[in-house]
C-alpha cells in the first residue's frame, strides 16, 4: 500500500517550488512560526464525510508525537 493521503502541498519537480495540492492556496507568517492553509471546497473522505482542517490537524499532530514512532 502506498500513500493515502493527499498532502496539502506538492513540490514542483523542475522547480522545486512548492505548489497547492489539497490546499488551494496558503501563506506563512511574516515570522515564519505560521503557516495558513484554504483547503479545496471538494476534499472528502471515501465514507463521503467532508475533510475539514481539523482532520490534516489531527494528522499532523499524531505524526509528530513522538509516541507514534512516525
Amino acid at each position: 500500500m502506498s500513500n493515502t493521503q493527499d498532502t496539502l502541498l506538492t513540490v514542483d519537480p523542475k522547480t522545486g517550488k512548492l505548489l497547492p495540492n489539497a490546499a488551494q492556496e496558503y501563506s506563512i507568517s511574516s515570522d515564519g512560526k505560521t503557516i495558513r492553509f484554504v483547503l479545496l471546497d471538494n476534499l472528502y473522505f471515501s465514507n463521503g464525510d467532508k475533510i475539514l482542517a481539523n482532520d490534516y490537524a489531527f494528522g499532523i499532530k499524531r505524526h509528530l508525537d513522538p509516541k507514534n514512532k512516525s
